[in-house]
């Protein structure tokens, strides 16, 4: 009965948060009234179902015994029993049902006695609520619900819901709190009708209650109608209550920036890079949706990371003035992505080599590895990129094409064996100055010809360089070679006059 439930959960509460305190109270009670009936002294350390239904009986012998310690002992015949019932739930062999049924009998027959001694069922206090433990309320509500249905009443419309549908939100959600009496300030509850009363339309709870009772809503037909505006709300409703497992559904992302509120899509925001911060948010299993990122500016957020996620990709550079940049800037940084768009790559004539278009490279004049050209841009870094270099004419592939750090000197010669990190188009093998300082590694060992290409890929995360020739996968060449916060050029060496490479503009890979 609920009356007997009601019951349950006081002396429940009463034991869960003070069980050494009563368990030895009840204990020297237990054994006096067993010694005044004749009986023999129970140990309470290792109760079964007979000790208990024995101790019943010792004790309603003693209905003229003080009422305050009839109390206690009570309490202390449903401490037991709860522990026969948690050791039996974690028993495969268990009957854990029959024993629910069990304890609940078990309280029936107590409150009887106490209705005889005419002791009167007490009341759960603000107090006792407050400092029971958190597995107390859980094992309450799992175990001997209070009712089984309740009505969600809504502006314009209710529902009428199990609580095992609402309890499937999860530990976190408001409806968790809710059953636990825990009421938030825009939340009224009728104790009568069991009736909560949410000030806020309830159009979009639908949405929400379909998710909970199990339903896909991919499979909804309405889903695919809503309005742009209704599904804002339905995500506002999600978070209202809690029910972040929806947003996963929708394959959306929910993820709080200073206190508000965004849902981005799970597959934009992977299309921001490996190496981008919410990557790697999503790849880590101790955490949960929704994600929190309390020290960034909201507003900043809204206006240049929520727009380039959902544009698809980097953001163009007009438009945006000076401080506008800085901030991008900063959020690229904490962010570990790109937003607006890469720099023209451009090349500087160079001593012995000449510059057409900014990217078309020639060897002039000289002999030898006398041509080093870099480029006036600094490669970007932070992120995973590339940019592509064509062979227009050269007769042997005397070329070497890589990136070259800041104390590569442009005007000395065989500098692929004292700074840098290259690929010989000649052999398909590899050339560095120091640490690594290899001199001809293979890497492929096939020469690339005039009308072939090399896409040169860089991740600034792994500090990592690898050479693709026509579009082949040939491995990582170089890693851990350079830190993150090198300034890095492509940089192009010719060996023969009247070799020619065009070089191709920066592009993001994800």
């Amino acid at each position: 009965s609920s009356s007997s439930n009601s019951s349950l959960l006081s002396f429940l509460l009463f034991t869960g948060s003070n069980k050494r305190k009563t368990m030895d109270i009840a204990k020297s009670l237990v054994d006096r009234f067993a010694a005044r009936v004749g009986g023999t002294a129970l140990k309470t350390n290792s109760c079964q179902w007979t000790e208990l239904n024995e101790r019943i009986r010792l004790t309603s012998q003693c209905i003229n015994a003080d009422s305050s310690e009839q109390v206690q002992t009570f309490k202390a015949f449903i401490m037991d029993a709860m522990d026969v019932l948690r050791w039996e739930k974690g028993n495969p062999t268990g009957n854990y049902k029959q024993s629910v049924k069990r304890v609940v009998e078990l309280n029936d027959r107590i409150l009887k006695i106490a209705l005889e001694a005419g002791v009167e069922d007490e009341k759960l206090s603000d107090e006792d609520w407050n400092t029971a433990t958190a597995n107390d309320k859980r094992r309450f509500r799992e175990d001997f619900p209070s009712h089984t249905r309740v009505t969600l009443q809504f502006l314009d419309r209710s529902y009428d819901v199990s609580v095992s549908t609402l309890l499937n939100a999860g530990e976190g959600s408001l409806f968790n709190s809710l059953l636990q009496g825990k009421l938030e300030s825009t939340v009224h509850f009728d104790n009568a009708t069991n009736t909560y009363f949410f000030d806020m339309d309830g159009k979009m709870f639908a949405f929400v209650l379909s998710f909970l009772q199990g339903k896909s809503l991919d499979s909804e037909a309405m889903i695919t109608s809503l309005t742009p505006i209704e599904l804002n709300q339905l995500h506002q409703d999600a978070a209202f209550f809690g029910v972040w497992g929806l947003f996963t559904q929708l394959g959306d992302i929910p993820i709080k920036v200073g206190g508000k509120l965004f849902v981005v899509n799970k597959n934009a925001l992977k299309a921001c890079g490996k190496s981008s911060y919410f990557y790697k948010l999503m790849e880590d299993p101790t955490l949960k949706a929704p994600y929190i990122i309390e020290s960034r500016d909201p507003d900043t957020f809204e206006r240049f990371v929520v727009k380039r996620i959902k544009h698809g990709g980097l953001l163009s550079a007009d438009g945006f003035s000076d401080d506008d940049k800085h901030m991008i800037s900063d959020e690229e940084n904490f962010y570990r992505m790109n937003i607006i768009a890469f720099p023209p790559l451009v090349f500087e004539t160079g001593f012995n080599c000449s510059v057409a278009k900014g990217n078309v490279i020639t060897k002039a004049a000289g002999h030898g590895w006398s041509a080093n050209c870099l480029s006036l841009t600094t490669l970007p870094p932070r992120g995973r990129f590339k940019f592509r270099v064509a062979v227009k004419t050269s007769a042997l592939s005397h070329v070497l094409i890589g990136l070259a750090p800041s104390t590569f000197d442009p005007a000395e010669v065989n500098m692929h064996k004292q700074s840098g990190w290259y690929f010989y188009l000649y052999s398909g093998s590899l050339y560095s100055g120091p640490p690594t300082s290899y001199n001809g590694k293979p890497f492929g060992n096939r020469k690339v010809i005039g009308g072939e290409w090399v896409d040169i890929l860089v991740d600034r995360e792994s500090s990592a360089l690898t050479f693709n020739v026509n579009g082949e996968d040939r491995g990582i060449a170089y890693k851990g070679v350079f830190s993150k916060n090198d300034d890095l050029r492509a940089c192009i060496m010719l060996f023969n006059v009247g070799d020619t490479v065009k070089v191709g503009q920066i592009e993001a890979v994800t």
